[in-house]
């Protein structure tokens, strides 16, 4: 279970984009589809291992979804649709 952590400016980036606030107010989606390697990979996969994220189902061709915990939208600053 994640305590009350600060994120880094990326790791807020991340959970706002998977809750669909880079073009609306309140969270209407959760999921960020990640590139099969790279640093956005690294992120998304240490944002797991630290429980903001959680990891989804992989692709074909390896591309992976990963969706914001609870603990996740807290930090940020938010709630996770639907509650």
């Amino acid at each position: 279970m994640v305590t009350t952590m600060a994120l880094r400016p990326e790791e807020r980036d991340i959970i706002r984009n998977a809750l669909g606030l880079l073009h609306a107010k309140r969270p209407y989606r959760n999921h960020y589809c990640a590139p099969v390697s790279g640093s956005t990979r690294e992120l998304l996969e240490g944002m797991a291992d630290a429980g903001l994220m959680q990891r989804g189902r992989t692709q074909e061709g390896g591309t992976r979804y990963f969706h914001v915990t609870d603990a996740g939208a807290a930090a940020a600053g938010y709630t996770l649709p639907g509650e």
